[in-house]
């Protein structure tokens, strides 16, 4: 029993691990201790004295490792505390990135909607800007004829008048044509205005009044259909501007909502980056945790070795080793108690 009792004193004092603490006594005078050991039971004072400094170093070991330990436990619960903060600012920065993508897929279906307004807005503006360039070209069209109406009118007043030097009757039969008139009439029509006023007789006259009746009655109808086509030129090219303006109203919603999606998805990123940081963040605390429990165990196997050692020596300093079991001890430690080469660590 002595003899292990001894072994578990001497190990322990060249163990270099349970020596690394600062102010830790150097390897070559923890040698000399452990080498005194197993001759150190006897009543002579360099023996006690002995027996006394292994005590101390233990003892101080000891007291490092405890002071290790503290530090260790009082790191693990910083540690734990900075990962419950940790986790409650990743459950923040969760909810954040929650929010910013529910605001991203509310701006991007808002997108969608407003995409197809615009585009519901830009065919309208286009129906209407062709309706109105029809509603335009057709009432030229009646304008014209209404013109051809007029003209024809002013040249049969005028032939009437005795003026027929201008008179063309191949229009003027045109424009009668056109009113449907009646054959005979559109037959007579071309000797009638032809002839000088003085050399016209009634049924010429006659003529010249029927030809104005029906130009009249034709100008009315034209009247008519240009009133109609005016009006509803008017109103296509109301309607166009209004599909316009319309168009553009839509066109600038549409670059609004394209806005939002950019701002949503620069938001959603930067809490994806923030929310990322924050799990970083926890994994490093709980990493710090994990370090500080690794350390704190380290430290309190070095603690067992020590109080095992400091059990061990006092139990040797209450009894006195036989000088033939000390012989033994020392022979089997020779090579145990040897420490390797390392820098002193202070004396």
């Amino acid at each position: 029993m002595a003899m292990a009792q001894v072994q578990t004193v001497c190990k322990v004092l060249v163990d270099g691990d349970l020596f690394s603490f600062r102010g830790a006594p150097s390897n070559s005078a923890l040698e000399m201790v452990a080498a005194a050991v197993p001759h150190a039971t006897g009543e002579h004072a360099y023996q006690k004295e002995m027996l006394a400094a292994a005590s101390t170093v233990l003892a101080s070991a000891r007291d490092a490792v405890e002071a290790e330990i503290k530090v260790c436990r009082e790191q693990g619960e910083a540690a734990c505390t900075a990962i419950s903060d940790a986790q409650e600012a990743l459950g923040a920065a969760s909810a954040t990135t929650q929010q910013a993508q529910l605001l991203l897929e509310e701006t991007q279906a808002a997108l969608e909607k407003q995409a197809a307004k615009a585009a519901m807005a830009k065919r309208e503006e286009q129906r209407a800007k062709q309706e109105e360039k029809m509603a335009r070209e057709s009432k030229d069209v009646v304008l014209k004829r209404k013109v051809a109406v007029d003209a024809s009118m002013a040249s049969v007043q005028a032939a009437e008048d005795g003026e027929t030097d201008d008179i063309n009757a191949d229009e003027i039969s045109e424009v009668l044509r056109a009113a449907s008139c009646e054959k005979t009439l559109l037959e007579a029509f071309p000797t009638a205005v032809s002839l000088p006023k003085a050399k016209r007789g009634k049924f010429d006259r006659i003529t010249l009044e029927e030809v104005k009746d029906v130009i009249s009655g034709h100008g009315a109808m034209q009247q008519a259909q240009l009133d109609e086509a005016q009006a509803l030129a008017r109103d296509c090219w109301a309607e166009a501007l209004g599909c316009e303006a319309l168009m553009e109203v839509e066109q600038e919603r549409l670059e609004a909502a394209s806005q939002a999606v950019r701002k949503a998805e620069a938001l959603i990123e930067a809490k994806t980056a923030a929310e990322s940081s924050a799990r970083n963040l926890v994994a490093a605390r709980e990493a710090e945790r994990s370090s500080a429990l690794v350390m704190q165990t380290l430290a309190e196997e070095k603690l067992s070795k020590a109080q095992q050692a400091l059990t061990a020596l006092e139990k040797l300093l209450e009894g006195v080793i036989p000088d033939a079991l000390q012989d033994g001890v020392g022979e089997k430690l020779a090579d145990d108690t040897k420490v390797p080469h390392s820098p002193q660590l202070g004396a």
